[in-house]
Formats: structure tokens, C-alpha cells, sequence
């Protein structure tokens, strides 16, 4: 952060130059300088977080930016959410000015890692909805992804496939009932026979 000469002080400075009428080039301050000095004292002192905030999004309208602490979000976007904190900081930090600055131009990489990620879920049937990402008042960045089921093809084929193995089972569920029940009908017979009967038999046949 530049640091300026206070007014008061080159006032009397001035002042004391005249007097003493010291034409020194290393003590004498020239128009140029106070100009100069006074600029920077004025620089980015009277801008809100708000003006700054808005030049950022000027500098990055590619990117979807919000002044929130908020995983806020929009559908099949990515949205950046910087920190109302940080943008304090930025303003008078040079320092965390260009880490913001940073973190903002590695945005634009983002939609690549999202199509590798939909790559590593579509297996699962689900893909990525959108993607949050919150920068906090110490310039550190955190990340939220939202998941939705994927309504595509394969997916319906999958449900498809997934009702087939279903009525098999019930299917087959129901073969078993149905033989366990004849199963228990025979024994419930056998049990009932009188087996006197087959003393009625010849055995010498």
C-alpha cells in the first residue's frame, strides 16, 4: 500500500523552505512532487467496497461474482462468492488485492475439472448441478457441489434394468412360496396315513 506525506507536514514544510530560502535540489519540494504526493493520498480512500466490487466484476464478467460469506448458487454455473470482509481488505492491501487477483483468474479452469468430475459420476447416474465457491475474509477459498440424479439415457436404461432384476426376485419369491406350500400339503398326507394298511399286503408277491 502506498503511504503518503501528510498535508500539514508539507505545508510546514514548504513554509520552513521559504523562510530559511534554501534552493537545495535534495530538500526542496517541487510541484511536481506535491502533486504527485498528493494523488496518492486521495487513491482508492473514498471508494466503497461496493465501487471496488463492482470494478472486479468489470475486470471479470465472465465470471458469475457475488459480495456474499453464502454458498449462493445458480444451476449448471459456477458462482463465486467473495467475502464483504476480504473486500475491506483488498481496498487497502496491495497484498491481498493481487491474491484475490489470483484466485479469480484460475476461475475460467473450473468447467474442465467439472467435466472430468460428470466423467467419474455418470456410473453413479448422477451429475454435477452447480458449483459454489466462497473466498472468506483471509483470501482462502472453499467449495460446495451440488449432485442431481442424471435423467439421461443410460440412466433410463439402468431403471430399466434395475425393475427387470426386481420382478425376478418377486418372481422367484413366489415359485418358492408356492413350493414350499405343496411341500408342507404332501407332508401334512404322509403324516395323516394309516400305515396298518400294508400289513394287508401280501409279502410272499
Amino acid at each position: 500500500m502506498s503511504i503518503g506525506i501528510n498535508s500539514s507536514y508539507r505545508s510546514y514544510y514548504t513554509q520552513v523552505s521559504n523562510k530559511t530560502g534554501s534552493n537545495n535540489d535534495k530538500t526542496k519540494v517541487s510541484d511536481a512532487d506535491k502533486n504527485t504526493v498528493s494523488s496518492v493520498n486521495t487513491k482508492d480512500k473514498t471508494i466503497s467496497k461496493e465501487e471496488y466490487f463492482k470494478n472486479i466484476c468489470s475486470k471479470y464478467s465472465n465470471i458469475n461474482l457475488n459480495m456474499s460469506n453464502s454458498y449462493l448458487k445458480k444451476d449448471n454455473q459456477i458462482t463465486v462468492n467473495i467475502s464483504p470482509n476480504l473486500m475491506n481488505k483488498v481496498i487497502n492491501s496491495s497484498e491481498m488485492n493481487k491474491k484475490l487477483d489470483n484466485l479469480l483468474q484460475q476461475i475460467p479452469s473450473l468447467p474442465q475439472y467439472i467435466n472430468s468430475l460428470n466423467s467419474m459420476l455418470n456410473g453413479n447416474s448422477v451429475n454435477v448441478k452447480s458449483v459454489s465457491i466462497v473466498i472468506d475474509a483471509n483470501g482462502e477459498a472453499s467449495c460446495a457441489i451440488e449432485l442431481k440424479q442424471n435423467n439421461s439415457k443410460n440412466t433410463s436404461k439402468t431403471s430399466d434394468d434395475e425393475e427387470l432384476r426386481i420382478k425376478i426376485m418377486k418372481e422367484r419369491k413366489e415359485r418358492n412360496l408356492k413350493l414350499s406350500k405343496e411341500h408342507k400339503i404332501y407332508n401334512d398326507i404322509a403324516a395323516n396315513i394309516d400305515m396298518s394298511f400294508l400289513d394287508r399286503f401280501d409279502t410272499n408277491i
